[in-house]
């Protein structure tokens, strides 16, 4: 009897001991997860770091809006490859910073950009691909579906603005031009392909017949034309472009709308992108549907990410939600209706 219980006593010690040997195993391991994690960060901290004082993009912080400046003034911010690596990591402390809302693409000098620096780019060109980016750090151009941003951009456009300065234009969500800003997709003229995302969104941006004209003939867009195609959402007088694209993240713009980055705005995927090219309903017209439903006057039309509405006059009547289109209505001093492009049936009021 004594041994029975003797036996019963040591398997109940084994058992018990074995679960503290599990748990601070199972403890240990995220311990060192932890750790890990750590110094991870730490590492992408230091690239970043040392990236940016190199000094060929600058990052500031305002409010709640992350500024990112190209600084390759002495090349007309033409974009190298240390300086594409530079702008990834940048775009990649977006995301990482809870505090931050909204970015702002701006370049110093006269000049947004050049192109790239093809000498550079040749060899990776001639292998097909992208340079690989560093733990932590987002695709700019937004060609990775897995590694993309998902908080609003704001661009502010100045001087010239070539080939790849026009693919991260079309990667970004509100644009802002100065009336000097001259734009090119000059690729066609260097016997190279527009390789950041340019042969199917500006399709998606201008319709089909525009886009061919320029990405055939290489011809200049001037910032007027690229505000009647719908390129770019505002022209202002030259030195004003990053003071409007600030107002604009910041929500300081008359009638109100303030950049937002929600859970859908930014994010929307492959699918919601697609459909900025299908055909809308059949004997339906979305611009008079819309009128119907009005019972103010509709406002200008202004391309924007804006997540909410604000004020009895706001003006802002056309939203882009990364790819998916709608419409932001303000029905007189009333709600606002938001109409699906390609479905004008669904209403949302808010």
């Amino acid at each position: 009897m004594g041994c029975a219980f003797g036996r019963r006593l040591l398997a109940a010690v084994r058992r018990a001991i074995k679960c503290l040997v599990e748990l601070a195993l199972h403890w240990l391991w995220g311990a060192l997860e932890q750790v890990q994690d750590y110094f991870q960060k730490l590492a992408v901290f230091a690239i970043f770091v040392e990236t940016m004082s190199k000094g060929n993009v600058t990052v500031e912080t305002r409010d709640h809006v992350g500024l990112i400046g190209l600084n390759r003034v002495a090349k007309r911010n033409a974009i190298d490859l240390e300086m594409y690596h530079a702008l990834a990591l940048a775009y990649g402390e977006l995301p990482r910073n809870p505090e931050l809302r909204c970015g702002v693409l701006f370049a110093h000098g006269d000049h947004f950009t050049g192109g790239i620096d093809l000498a550079e780019w040749a060899a990776l060109f001639r292998q097909g691909r992208f340079p690989d980016l560093a733990e932590g750090a987002i695709d700019p151009l937004g060609l990775d579906e897995s590694n993309r941003l998902r908080k609003p951009v704001v661009m502010a456009v100045q001087g010239i603005c070539l080939t790849i300065g026009i693919e991260l234009l079309l990667a970004t969500d509100i644009r802002v031009a100065a009336a000097s800003a001259r734009f090119a997709q000059i690729e066609i003229k260097r016997g190279i392909f527009p390789a950041g995302g340019a042969t199917a969104r500006l399709m998606q941006e201008i319709g089909w017949g525009n886009a061919m004209r320029y990405l055939l003939t290489g011809d200049e867009i001037t910032a007027a034309e690229a505000l009647r195609l719908g390129l770019v959402q505002e022209v202002v007088e030259p030195g004003k472009e990053l003071a409007r694209g600030r107002d604009c993240a910041d929500g300081r713009l008359p009638g109100a709308a303030r950049c937002a980055s929600h859970a859908g705005f930014g994010a929307a995927g492959p699918d919601a992108r697609r459909s900025r090219g299908a055909p809308p309903a059949a004997g339906r017209s979305d611009a008079a549907h819309v009128q119907r439903r009005c019972r103010g006057g509709i406002a200008i039309i202004h391309r924007t990410t804006c997540g909410e509405v604000q004020g009895s006059r706001a003006r802002l009547l056309f939203g882009r939600q990364r790819g998916a289109d709608q419409f932001f209505v303000v029905a007189g001093e009333d709600a606002a209706i938001r109409i699906n492009r390609w479905n004008p049936r669904k209403l949302s009021f808010h």
